[in-house]
């Protein structure tokens, strides 16, 4: 009868909290005040420790600290949880490998309890009397062990259910911090962040997949709390992220040391070699864009359940990472979009200001020869009147300057028709380069340029690009009246094929309001500039089906870009 009532009261204080610990506290409780033994107390398995430790409820004395642990191969309760069938000592002295909780106890009972079917523990029952247990000890404790073990099925079923909520609310959580930008950096960050704050990982690897070769380029990495930059890869198919890419299948890992599959550009844990790993192909619902990969220096740290909750999040990053891509795509679009209109109204622009440099050019184009003509005769008559002379001299010259700004304006409108042939870029920017080596030099102007070794050759007409790059390096050094430094570098490039010159000055830039007039004709922020110089190279630039632009910042110097197509003939 007594035990019975001990039962419902280890019952009772059971069933009263839905807490894994509580549970066993409030167990402890009870049987320490309604049982009379040297030593009793619950062995658990600490993590993946080789140890069991004690909730303890001593009898007879003080409770032990909290701190009491067994090993767990080479002792009676491992013993126990290894097999999970009961065990009864009648005499300690005569056991040879399993020892007791207490050192001088000669006799104990342990018995096994289970929680969802697994044996997660076991009951120590320890007397300093021998032969102190039988068999109604034996179902008495045994019959403890079954209601601990539903109450503690119980406690475990509300914790992972608890546990379960509280991940998918992280993950909620994660999945909004993920979907809330659409700027593929601020993405990157978010997601490197909350997943090694996730799963306290010591490495974060984002490979995002060449989808030509099936290789995988590092994009983001994290060692630590800390991001870093790498240019690590690895081809096709290698490395534990290349099976899983390569497969479409999430890999587990639980120690990378051990798995052939292991490469060293994945080992980025910083205070050791990496064990544990989870990898996890990123797809969408259309293709394969990469891999996300977690490591950590403790092996078998990772289980399937966090393989799990890696996989869910891997489905919201790709879609994050799919939305970013393709807003960064669009935004391409729309720049290139306003690029093409804004050459468009230029082209339009120069279009009507070339016809109106026609007309006027034709107009006083005449006058103009035939007032030089009258001043060569009048100046040939005056022999003797030398004031006369040189203001005759004056004027010839100032109608010679107003004949070449008519000429200009003409081939403004009419560039002439020359035929075009395959030329070297390098050798054109050498000669422009050359033509103002001693402006430089006088100016205190350093001049950066290497010829590239891998330019194709362009169809042009060499007189007239050299021209344009003879005067875009001009202005710029008459940017940089207190010296300075001019870069000049070109370089193929794809989509569509041909080659980029730049020329980059550190001089005193240009003002905002400025920009969107510096190719117009006769539009020139110089005291004596006419303003056809841009012009005429954009003119002669359009002609050639390229492009020119420019970046300027005011008191940050300026880059124009030259773009020339590569045609067929000049691959």
């Amino acid at each position: 009868m007594e035990n019975l009532h001990i039962l419902q009261q280890v019952m009772s204080a059971a069933s009263s909290t839905l807490d894994f610990d509580e549970v066993l506290e409030r167990t402890c409780v009870i049987l320490r005040e309604m049982i009379t033994v040297d030593f009793l107390g619950f062995a658990l398995p600490v993590g993946r420790e080789e140890v069991l430790r004690f909730h303890p409820a001593r009898i007879g004395g003080p409770p032990p600290s909290t701190d009491l642990s067994i090993p767990l191969q080479n002792s009676l309760c491992g013993r126990v949880l290894r097999t999970g069938e009961f065990v009864v000592i009648g005499d300690a002295h005569e056991m040879i490998d399993d020892f007791l909780a207490m050192p001088d106890a000669r006799s104990a009972l342990a018995v096994p309890f289970s929680a969802g079917g697994e044996v997660i523990g076991v009951i120590a029952v320890e007397s300093y009397r021998p032969n102190a247990f039988d068999a109604a000890d034996l179902a008495f404790y045994t019959a403890i062990a079954g209601r601990l073990g539903a109450a503690l099925e119980n406690a475990r079923l509300y914790m992972t259910a608890r546990a379960r909520a509280k991940e998918m609310s992280r993950l909620n959580e994660i999945g909004r911090a993920l979907t809330s930008s659409l700027d593929l950096s601020t993405v990157l960050r978010a997601a490197m962040s909350q997943i090694q704050r996730l799963f306290l990982a010591e490495s974060v690897l984002l490979f995002q997949l060449d989808a030509q070769t099936g290789a995988l380029r590092v994009l983001r990495a994290m060692e630590g709390n800390e991001p870093v930059e790498t240019d690590r890869h690895l081809p096709p198919g290698a490395g534990v992220a290349g099976w899983a890419s390569t497969h479409g299948q999430p890999v587990l890992v639980q120690d990378a040391q051990a798995d052939p599959r292991f490469s060293e550009q994945e080992d980025r844990c910083p205070d050791g070699p990496t064990r544990a790993l989870m990898a996890v192909p990123l797809v969408t619902s259309e293709r394969a864009i990469g891999v996300i990969e977690v490591g950590s220096g403790e092996a078998g740290i990772y289980t399937r359940r966090e393989m799990n909750t890696l996989q869910a999040l891997a489905a919201t990053l790709a879609v994050a990472l799919d939305n970013a891509y393709l807003y960064e795509q669009m935004k391409a679009l729309l720049q290139e979009r306003e690029r093409a209109q804004a050459q468009l109204i230029q082209a339009e622009k120069m279009a009507a200001l070339g016809r109106l440099a026609a007309s006027v050019a034709h107009e006083i184009n005449n006058p103009l020869q035939a007032a030089i003509g009258c001043m060569g005769l009048a100046l040939e008559t005056l022999d003797y009147q030398e004031e006369a002379e040189e203001y005759l001299r004056v004027a010839r010259d100032e109608v010679r300057r107003a004949a070449r700004t008519v000429s200009q304006m003409r081939d403004l409108a009419r560039p002439q028709p020359v035929e075009r042939e395959p030329v070297d870029v390098n050798a054109l920017l050498e000669r422009a380069v050359q033509l103002i080596q001693k402006q430089c030099l006088d100016g205190g102007i350093a001049v950066r340029w290497e010829p590239a070794t891998d330019l194709p050759q362009v169809f042009v007409v060499s007189d007239q690009i050299q021209q344009v790059f003879l005067n875009l390096v001009l202005n710029a050094v008459e940017a940089m009246p207190d010296g300075g430094e001019l870069r000049v570098t070109a370089r193929r490039v794809e989509r569509p094929t041909g080659v980029q010159i730049r020329f980059t000055d550190t001089g005193v830039g240009i003002e905002a309001d400025v920009l969107p007039h510096i190719f117009e004709p006769f539009y020139s922020t110089k005291a004596s500039g006419t303003g056809l110089g841009l012009a005429t190279s954009y003119s002669i630039i359009e002609s050639h089906s390229g492009y020119l632009s420019v970046e300027s910042v005011k008191g940050n110097g300026s880059t124009f870009e030259v773009w020339l197509p590569v045609s067929d003939g000049g691959e």
